[in-house]
């Protein structure tokens, strides 16, 4: 099985910052608050609501000719049990990747 191309990379470094932000948005989820951390360069971790469900997205963003940023295609969105499941094994992948 081969990842899609919507799929996003993160390297190690990128993937430390974003453990580092877990509890920033694990307050934000307690807070139902929609929140938006940079977390390298053009990848940012948002927390956002969507249809009455809650969202932990991971996505690069990109700046259009009007210097606006928007979000791009590349990213992933994961529901809060989602997002939980993956808080559980952050150590694991984290021991994986040294």
């Amino acid at each position: 099985m081969r990842p899609g191309s919507k799929g996003i990379f993160l390297s190690p470094d990128t993937w430390s910052k974003l453990v580092g932000s877990v509890e920033e948005v694990r307050e934000a989820i307690g807070n139902q608050e929609e929140t938006q951390i940079e977390i390298d360069g053009k990848k940012k971790m948002t927390l956002s609501q969507f249809k009455g469900q809650w969202y932990v997205g991971v996505r690069e963003y990109w700046t259009n000719p009007n210097n606006e940023v928007l979000p791009g295609k590349k990213g992933i969105s994961l529901k809060i049990e989602e997002f939980n499941r993956l808080c559980e094994v952050l150590d694991e992948v984290t021991d994986w990747l040294e």
